[in-house]
């Protein structure tokens, strides 16, 4: 009893030093359905941050000009392998995206990079100009 304790105990330590969100490639044979919608635009930033036991949660704001905000939360375009318990809604044509992170430059780090990663992707798959920060 006391291994299978162990091994709870110790997962989600183990998923805080996974490697911070790396891009995979879709394979090449897989086909995604990609829009193209003339004057769209996507945005994306960091609303708010708090902590909450030994994780730092992040809300992340989509809001769109054109495109509907709910791909967020169906697709979802922001998600990643450090954000854990994520949650998401739209209320007033933004979609808020709640996450947990590990606390620390590290988290901060991987937040900014899921962000950046989910926000160019949805701009893409819709022919979107991506537009404030995170899009280079």
């Amino acid at each position: 009893m006391k291994f299978s304790a162990l091994v709870v105990l110790a997962a989600p330590l183990l998923a805080l030093a996974a490697p911070a969100d790396q891009h995979v490639d879709q394979p090449k044979d897989v086909a995604i359905e990609t829009r193209d919608i003339p004057g769209c635009e996507v945005d994306a930033w960091i609303d708010d941050d708090w902590s909450k036991g030994a994780l730092q949660r992040y809300r992340v704001k989509f809001s769109t000009k054109l495109v509907n905000p709910e791909d967020v939360c169906n697709v979802p375009y922001y998600t990643c392998m450090a954000m854990s318990n994520r949650q998401c809604w739209v209320a007033d044509g933004i979609a808020h995206v709640d996450g947990n992170f590990a606390k620390g430059p590290g988290g901060r780090s991987s937040v900014k990079a899921c962000l950046k990663n989910g926000k160019k992707q949805w701009a893409k798959d819709n022919g979107c100009k991506c537009v404030g920060n995170y899009c280079k």
